[in-house]
């Protein structure tokens, strides 16, 4: 793989790019860097940004909170005012807090808690941004199309109190299906360790549906259980399905939400992904194309390399994606279209896309 191009201390557009480059996550991690440096490649073929070319420098960043934070105080110190990543939430959450005192932009392709752009106090971070689907949106997305499109009334909800992104998928996805004329019969609490959920299942026996935005480990068990009961209610899920731990042919009848669904996006592009690194794009390479791709449409847009000026352009434009346009609501989280699967008969195919409503 071709290394991003090196930085020079005073020549060029430099960006940092936090991107796990050893131990377990540096598959994720060379996934994200080779769709930004696709982008910056495209940037740089075109003259670059305000007439400055790209550069960048990649920074080994651990799923883990102080080396994460360790790492962003050396990219500020090194003198970068742009940063891509990081990959994880505790990660980003660390970075998002230096780079919130430092008064550094930071775009993360893939984070998805909610302190990563918002922070203890319910204050949204001025200069962070994030482009993943949002816990929050994702849910409403859901409670929407079961609402509009499955024509749902009943409902299960089902949470894991220990997870945060489960909590806030449940919490949005319940709110939303009400405010839609919906009732959420039950609610049930679980956790990812528990091995028998027959009783919990009997419980939600007379919803027409259980949002279960857990794990995919979680949703074989309960998947399978359900069938065991011979009960036939749709689950309804989470990009938290989208894994290769899914056993599909335990879901009868289901529909998950997506971050990205890749057959969807621009095909010439993928195209050129796939001729130069011989494999169809994945989504971590699609979200570390665009999040480098939205960065530098901004620094184009704002005509400054001032980061207040930048953020400004972030939350008030609008920018072309492979698939549909992008804005920021006032959390700096991401207003996109959320892609809808269905899986049913040992398969899963993608059905339609919620858009912002």
């Amino acid at each position: 793989m071709p290394p991003l191009p090196a930085p020079t201390p005073t020549t060029g557009l430099q960006i940092a790019w936090l991107i796990p480059t050893s131990g377990e996550a540096i598959t994720f991690g060379r996934l994200m860097r080779q769709g930004s440096l696709m982008a910056v490649d495209e940037w740089n073929e075109r003259g670059g940004v305000m007439q400055q070319h790209v550069m960048g420098r990649v920074y080994d960043t651990p799923c883990d909170y102080e080396a994460a934070r360790q790492v962003t105080q050396q990219v500020v110190q090194d003198g970068f005012r742009f940063i891509i990543g990081p990959l994880c939430s505790e990660a980003a959450i660390a970075a998002a807090v230096v780079a919130q005192e430092a008064h550094v932009l930071l775009l993360s392709p893939t984070a998805t808690h909610q302190l990563v752009t918002v922070d203890g106090h319910g204050e949204t971070r001025p200069t962070v941004f994030r482009v993943a689907l949002a816990p929050t949106w994702q849910g409403q997305a859901m409670a929407h199309w079961a609402r509009q499109t499955l024509k749902l009334k009943r409902v299960a909800v089902w949470n894991n109190p220990q997870d945060d992104d489960a909590v806030t998928l449940s919490a949005a996805f319940a709110q939303q299906f009400t405010a839609e004329g919906g009732q959420v019969i039950e609610t049930i609490n679980y956790n990812s360790t528990e091995a028998d959920f027959k009783a919990k299942l009997t419980q939600s026996a007379q919803a027409e549906a259980i949002y279960l935005p857990a794990e995919a480990l979680v949703v074989n068990r309960v998947a399978n259980q359900l069938n065991e009961l011979g009960l036939s209610m749709p689950l309804l899920g989470s990009d938290n399905w989208q894994t290769g731990e899914l056993d599909v042919a335990q879901i009868k009848h289901g529909y998950m939400t997506m971050q990205i669904e890749p057959s969807q996006v621009n095909q010439p592009w993928a195209a050129r992904y796939q001729a130069d690194y011989a494999v169809a794009p994945e989504t971590l390479a699609i979200l570390g194309y665009e999040t480098t791709d939205i960065l530098l449409k901004a620094i184009d847009q704002a005509n400054s390399l001032e980061v207040s000026a930048v953020a400004e352009a972030l939350s008030t434009g609008t920018f072309m994606t492979l698939d549909e346009p992008i804005t920021f609501d006032p959390h700096h989280d991401p207003l996109r279209p959320v892609p809808i699967m269905k899986i049913e008969g040992r398969a899963a195919e993608f059905v339609a896309v919620v858009k912002p409503f």
